[in-house]
């Protein structure tokens, strides 16, 4: 586990996603995303066992627009002021 410090709320997003963008019979979904800035104090970065997440690795910023990422990243990076 790391161990993480919390510097800063950059912001909170807000997004819906439709059920017809979900699997057959669930309801239109609402999330809402708190995004901080933040710096590691400690521990090791391990894949999530049992989760959602496939692995955990740490890249270089400039190395994020060519990865595979979900929209979250782009928020975070925006309100960041890095994307």
């Amino acid at each position: 586990m790391h161990l993480r410090w919390v510097d800063k709320l950059l912001g909170v997003d807000s997004i819906v996603v439709p059920a017809a963008e979900r699997a057959p019979g669930l309801p239109d979904a609402h999330a809402i995303r708190v995004v901080y800035r933040a710096h590691v104090v400690g521990g090791v970065l391990r894949d999530e066992v049992d989760g959602t997440t496939d692995r955990a690795a740490w890249h270089p910023l400039q190395a994020i627009d060519a990865l595979p990422v979900v929209e979250l990243v782009r928020v975070a990076r925006g309100l960041a002021g890095s994307g």
